[in-house]
């Protein structure tokens, strides 16, 4: 992006789609937010849209000295938990919008939601 003089415009997000294929189950697209109207196609960069969420649960997890980082699996098991106590049904798309990740992986701000249908 610093190539093509583009500023990120919000956090950078990780979008993971299942698929009907058992050798790639997921489909994980990694984005960059930018500016309204910008398109970009060249130096390994594709412009593509990424769908608003209708409902999702998320909640926030921070990193964890314990785990180098934030832990991933805590935040989606506490996704999966609630959904499975309120009888809420999950696409099984998950999203991450990184908040604050500028420093250490131990002092990383994701959140993580769970796209619900």
């Amino acid at each position: 992006m610093d190539v093509c003089g583009i500023e990120r415009a919000g956090p950078s997000v990780a979008v993971e789609t299942p698929t009907a294929d058992p050798a790639w189950p997921i489909q994980l697209t990694a984005a960059v937010p930018i500016p309204e109207g910008t398109v970009i196609d060249g130096n390994g960069i594709t412009t593509a849209v990424i769908p608003e969420l209708g409902r999702a649960a998320a909640t926030v997890i921070t990193g964890d000295p314990e785990f180098e980082g934030p832990d991933f699996d805590g935040g989606w098991n506490a996704l999966r938990r609630w959904a499975k106590t309120t009888a809420e049904m999950g696409t099984g798309e998950f999203r991450e919008l990184y908040l604050d990740c500028d420093g250490p992986r131990t002092s990383w701000v994701v959140e993580v939601q769970m796209v619900l249908s």
